[in-house]
């Protein structure tokens, strides 16, 4: 019988910051040098500079006219943060304090770079589920603090949703980089929409 392992970061995998100053993030990385630890007592390196995802830059170029779009996004620790273009809405998660809602609004250049970035990465053709925590081995991974997320977009009626965790085990899984893609590009309008709105950041953070 075969035994499993279990890996154990002991680094942090968190929530990409992208508001100065904000503990809550609104994109996903995963930090340099992180270090998992196996049944074996063997330590390694999971991500080095080699292995880091590429990230889009702030408003990628728009290349293609946005159809109607929706988008429904809850993301987070516990997934408490919430986008939901459909009724104009953001709901954020100030950690140890209630969460707060302000109305959110995307403009039509806005919304060109999401579907551009949707396009782009072909995200309606990848897989719906990125949350397996374990191998075909047995070996699993394990997170602190595990955040997760849930997006569904809507483009002329054509529906897609994706699940994500943050100790999904497939790192070089080509359709989690084009999801990443996708959620960055998302958060850098975030964050720039709570800049120019002046929103309150969180006092407090997950460790």
């Amino acid at each position: 019988m075969k035994s499993n392992k279990k890996i154990i970061i002991t680094g942090l995998v968190m929530t990409f910051i992208i508001l100065a100053g904000s503990v809550i993030g609104y994109g996903v990385a995963i930090l340099e040098n992180t270090i998992i630890n196996d049944s074996e007592g063997n330590d390694k390196v999971v991500n080095d500079k080699s292995q880091n995802y590429d990230f889009p830059p702030v408003y990628p170029e728009a290349t293609w006219e946005c159809p109607p779009i929706d988008i429904y996004y809850k993301f987070g620790v516990g997934e408490k943060n919430l986008l939901d273009t459909l009724n104009n809405l953001f709901i954020k998660d100030m950690v140890c304090d209630p969460s707060i809602e302000y109305e959110f609004r995307l403009t039509d250049l806005e919304k060109n770079v999401i579907y551009s970035t949707i396009i782009e990465n072909d995200l309606f053709n990848i897989k719906d589920d990125l949350t397996e925590n374990c191998d075909s081995e047995g070996n699993c991974l394990w997170v602190e603090p595990f955040s997760s997320a849930l997006l569904t977009i809507t483009i002329d009626g054509k529906t897609k949703t994706i699940k994500w965790s943050s100790n999904y085990i497939n790192r070089d899984d080509p359709d989690l980089q084009k999801f990443l893609n996708v959620i960055n590009t998302i958060g850098e309008i975030i964050k720039q929409k709570e800049i120019e709105l002046d929103i309150e950041q969180p006092t407090c953070g997950y460790l």
